[in-house]
């Protein structure tokens, strides 16, 4: 058991979470299927949209594949699915409200993915063949009024960016940057990026901000547990989330429970 069995973030920055689980490339799950899934979750997921793929495909076959969102009504939650991928989300719109937690992402993960599953199932007649399982946490962080997004890193995270020790250069106006841990069982990684954004309010005032994904991935077969990796995935997110950020904004986010 990780470190964060009992952290609890009761204000934290937390914009989209997404889980899913990537497949053996199905090439015999034809477009018209897309329309066909819709028609079974459109009560619940009544928005479409088709979108230009982000993933890189695991061959030239899966490059030519569309990526569909199904979203609710008020676009907070969507399923989105490929011919080698499948994704629950859960994201902050303009019209914020209390973040979901995590248990609740992931019951309805479990269950769109296993009604997806069902579904492939039934149209191909052969079952997905899962390969490997990822979970995202995109946090945003607004710096304050007159604070840039490097005043804000060496605020908010213990290895900032960039120093306020004297240098021949000024600190940086834009950065962006990743790193990659090993989890302990050396079979999955967590890759942590921060880069510096902004956030349009007037055509002449922007908020300077930091956004910082941290995506968990590795192999979760058809003989492991989706449920058991997601939640040991959480665990340790959760985790280096703390760890990565600073006293000063635990406070802020209203960290609690033992370690508040």
């Amino acid at each position: 058991m990780f470190e964060n069995e009992r952290i609890t973030f009761d204000d934290p920055p937390v914009k989209e979470v997404a889980l899913g689980r990537i497949f053996l490339f199905r090439p015999d799950f034809l477009v018209p299927y897309f329309g066909a899934y819709w028609e079974r979750i459109k009560a619940r997921y009544p928005k479409t949209e088709i979108a230009e793929s982000i993933f890189e495909p695991t061959d030239m076959a899966a490059s030519f594949s569309p990526r569909v969102f199904f979203l609710t009504d008020d676009s907070r939650s969507l399923v989105q699915i490929q011919q080698n991928r499948f994704h629950y989300n859960w994201r902050q719109t303009d019209d914020p409200v209390e973040y979901v937690r995590f248990p609740a992402i992931q019951k309805e993960c479990l269950a769109a993915w296993s009604e997806f599953e069902q579904f492939v199932r039934e149209m191909t007649g052969r079952a997905l063949q899962p390969l490997n399982a990822e979970l995202t946490y995109t946090n945003v962080v607004e710096a304050k009024s007159g604070e840039t997004a490097a005043d804000l890193a060496e605020v908010a995270l213990h290895d900032s960016v960039w120093s306020k020790h004297e240098r021949f250069l000024t600190r940086p106006k834009a950065f962006s940057s990743t790193c990659a841990f090993a989890l302990p069982d050396q079979k999955n990684a967590l890759q942590v990026t921060v880069t510096a954004v902004h956030r349009v309010e007037s055509a002449t005032e922007k908020i300077e901000a930091l956004k910082i994904d941290l995506t968990v991935k590795g192999p979760c077969g058809s003989d492991d547990s989706f449920e058991e990796w997601s939640n040991s995935a959480h665990e340790f997110l959760v985790s280096a989330f703390k760890d990565l950020t600073t006293p000063e904004m635990h406070r802020r986010w209203k960290l609690r429970g033992n370690n508040g």
